[in-house]
This record gives C-alpha cells, structure tokens and sequence, in this order.
C-alpha cells in the first residue's frame, strides 16, 4: 500500500486550536484544604442536592459538616473555591439544578451513569469558568446544538451519550465553526492503495461527516479531533483532523506521515492516507467497531453481556503487546509511542487490539509540545523519572502498558475520580506485599478457575511498573512472558 495523502492550497482558515485531551483536562488539584469553603459555594451545592433523591448517602455526607471541599465528590482549590463535583455513577435521580451555575471556580462536573432527566440549565452552559462537563449515560433532553453563543475564550467540552457512544461536543466557541463550503472543491482523491478500486474523495468525506458537524465527533485529544464517517459502500472510517497550527510545515508532515504509513502490523490501527487543506491536516484511520478498551472496562452497563472475561482480556493484553513490540523493534527508527494508555488500545468487532495514535508526535512542531501529551503522557501511566528528565524512553512506553495490563486485571481506574483512595499502581503493590494478590483481580473475574494465568499477568505488570526504568522488561521480553500463558488450559 502506498502512501496516501492530497494537498489543496487555495483556502488558509485558520481554525481554533482543539482543546487538550481528556487525560489533560483531569488533572485534578486535589490540593488540601485549610479553610472552609464560600458561603456562596456551599449554598449552591445544597440547592443542587435538593433536586436530586439518591440512595448512596450522599446526602448524610454532605449535610454532615459546613466545609463543602470535604464533602463526597467534591474538590477544591488551594483558596477553597469548589473546582471540581465528580459524582458519576451515584444512582442520582432528578433535575440538574440551576443553582450549579452559581459555583464561579467550577471547572469540572461529572454526572455521568446516573439517572438524571430535563435539561441542561442555561446557568450552567453560560458559565465562564467551566471546562468539562460530562453528562453521558443520562436521561437528559434537549438539543445541546442550541446552546448560547459565548464570549469567553475557554473551550467548553460536553460529553452526552448518543446510543451506545459517548460523543464528545466542543462547545459555544468551535459549535459556530464549519469548513466553507467552496473548501469541498479543488481536493485530489485520496486513495486506499494502487490495488483498490474504489477512491475516497474529500467530498466524500465532507459529506460522510455533514461538513464536520460536531454529531460525528467521536473522541478528542491533545492532538485534535476524531470523527466518525460511513462512505456510500458502508466503509467506516475514523478520521483525525489534527490542528494545523501544531504541525510541521506541509513537505515535513507529508515526509513524516508517509513514513508513519509504512508502519504496518495486525495490531496497529491501519492510515488509510491523508491530505492537506490550509492549515488544516486531516488523517484518515480504520474505524474500530468496539470502541476502546476504556470503554469496556469502564463505561459500559452493569449487564453481563458487557463484562470483558479473561480470555478477552487476556487477548487484548497479547495483541497490544504485540502492536507495541512492532514500533518498538521493527520500525526504522524505533517509535516511542509517549502516551500508551487503555483509550489508545482501540478494539475490532472480534476484540482484536491496535495500538492508536502511535508517532503523532512526530508531526508537532518542537516548540508545540508544551501543548500536547508527547511527554508528559497521561495522568496515572507517567513513569516516575518523567518527573526528574523530560525525555520519553521505550521503558517509559513499557511503564505505562504495564498500567494498562493492572486495569485489565483490576477494573480499576489508573487514579481514581475520588481523592479518597490510592492510585492503581501503589495500591497493587501494597496489596500483593500484603499477601492479597487475589484480592486485586477484577471481582467479575474472581471464581472463573483463570487466577493462575491472571497471577501470571500480574507478575509481568509489577515489573513493567518497576519505578527503576533499568528494572524493567523490555516489550519482546513482555510479549514472550504473555504468549507463554495458553488461555485454553
């Protein structure tokens, strides 16, 4: 397959920056508090608890003291101003109360997998503050693309649910933009290799997306924007638009991507191609038909249908290795992939795994990469030297799928939404010093007669995690320790 790109250089708009990925967003500061929250602060909370009935003792905990950053679910900031109200998953029923609006410093709410029914406040949507909200697996109604326009000039991020996938909105300030429509024109086809017949046109793609309407976003990282598209064949595809003004120059990012093209392996998430427009850079990828595996560890429904079992798993974590080993060895130069976690393992129809988003940093400009995740990874895969030399490594790369190999084994989030409890790594640890290896494993998988091949898994995992980088395994040596586990004994 060659390589696939088009250029068009009629049309400059320049477009907003994307805002930085998800794993960015949720740094928390989960900062100590040494004096009580606002009287403003605490009386909005109470007034948006009144809304809601839930089961969980929510309630108890919050009427239980007059400091609001020591309440369940909530954070703050080193001033006590309440930053954060991360209530996902809580069996909450009712209205969202306009009083949310009234918290100034808010800047992440998560009310996702909840029972939650009406509208969004228009309180809510106008603050100024507010970065993420995440309404996802709700009852809500109401059409987000009505949203008031904004002045302000942070990018407000809205997840709801859409069937079974959580699409990611980009509120007031991109919902306004769209490509012209005289950019459809003047585009060359973008091709799926000498040996296909059909062609992908840019139009094609325009129209696949409705003009990139926002209804097609899928996901959003530190890189741009990924929607999801079906040409007239049924073909699905996911295509990348990345923000221009963070890539090289268009002969550099050409060089570069068709080099990325010729990095081709079972478990790497095929580029189809693609092209050029502006300062608009646009790549174009297989779509994957089951999501990621985040997805499945975490945002699927409590029935049975939707729990990964242990060969699943164990498959994933074989496929990825694999996909890992290739750009690590195989590839000329080598490509430190700087940010592997569960959301960039991507999952086929038959659960295969492919590594995704593998060498995009190589299309950023040096002096960009304060704004993306190149080094600094994700919050709860970052290997611990990250912190003393900024310089991403292969045992890095090993670190963080040694992360990914503890979710498969635990369910468990890297680092939890609640400040209350450990991090995924230390917690592990301290168990398995303890004795309680068991009590690690995911309790879904408990009893299934597969914790000795488990067992195994957790041995690889506590040495990829290592927090000597000298300690660690190299990723053949990963991949031979999981391909010696026979799923079927």
């Amino acid at each position: 397959m060659q390589p696939l790109h088009s250029s068009y250089k009629k049309h400059s708009n320049k477009l907003p920056i994307p805002v930085l990925g998800l794993a960015l967003l949720l740094l928390i500061d989960f900062a100590s508090v040494t004096s009580s929250c606002t009287d403003q602060d605490r009386s909005s909370l109470l007034k948006f608890l009144k809304e809601l009935s839930q089961d969980d003792g929510l309630a108890a905990s919050w009427l239980d003291g007059t400091d609001c950053c020591k309440w369940d679910g909530i954070a703050c900031s080193q001033d006590s101003t309440v930053t954060d109200v991360s209530l996902a998953s809580r069996s909450l029923q009712g209205h969202i109360s306009p009083s949310i609006g009234n918290l100034t410093g808010l800047l992440r709410l998560n009310l996702s997998h909840n029972l939650l029914s009406g509208a969004l406040p228009q309180e809510l949507m106008s603050s100024s503050s507010l970065i993420v909200v995440d309404i996802s697996f709700n009852r809500l109604n109401g059409d987000l693309d009505e949203l008031p326009s904004s002045t302000t000039a942070r990018p407000l991020q809205i997840l709801r649910s859409s069937s079974n996938l959580t699409t990611l909105l980009i509120g007031p300030n991109f919902m306004n933009e769209r490509m012209p429509d005289d950019n459809i024109d003047g585009f060359e086809n973008l091709q799926q290799g000498k040996e296909a017949e059909d062609k992908i046109t840019f139009t094609g793609i325009v129209e696949a997306t409705n003009n990139f309407n926002q209804e097609h976003i899928i996901g959003c990282g530190g890189y741009g924007l990924v929607y999801k598209a079906e040409l007239p064949d049924g073909t699905k595809i996911a295509i990348k638009k990345l923000n221009g003004e963070m890539c090289l120059m268009e002969r550099e990012f050409s060089a570069e991507v068709e080099t990325l093209s010729m990095a081709r392996h079972d478990n790497l998430v095929p580029l189809w191609g693609y092209c050029i427009q502006g300062n608009s850079r646009l790549l174009i990828y297989s779509y994957m038909e089951n999501g990621s595996l985040d997805d499945w560890l975490y945002n699927k429904d409590d029935d049975t249908s939707t729990i990964l079992d242990w060969p699943r798993r164990l498959k994933i974590a074989k496929g990825a290795s694999q996909g890992l080993s290739y750009i690590h060895n195989i590839c000329k130069p080598c490509i430190v992939h700087r940010d592997i976690k569960s959301s960039n393992i991507l999952l086929d129809k038959e659960f295969k795994a492919y590594i995704a988003d593998f060498g995009l940093s190589r299309l950023i400009l040096p002096n960009k990469t304060h704004v993306t995740t190149e080094l600094a990874g994700t919050l709860g895969y970052i290997p611990p030297e990250y912190g003393q030399a900024l310089v991403a490594t292969l045992k890095g790369d090993v670190y963080s799928f040694g992360v990914v190999l503890l979710e498969l084994l635990t369910g468990r989030r890297p680092v939890p939404i609640l400040s209350t409890s450990k991090e995924l790594v230390p917690w592990v640890q301290e168990m398995v010093s303890k004795g309680k290896q068991i009590e690690v494993l995911d309790s879904t998988l408990q009893g299934t007669g597969c914790e000795e091949q488990m067992l195994k898994v957790l041995e690889t995992a506590r040495k990829c995690v290592d927090g000597n980088p000298l300690m660690r395994p190299t990723i053949m040596e990963v991949v031979a320790s999981l391909d010696s586990i026979d799923p079927d004994l």
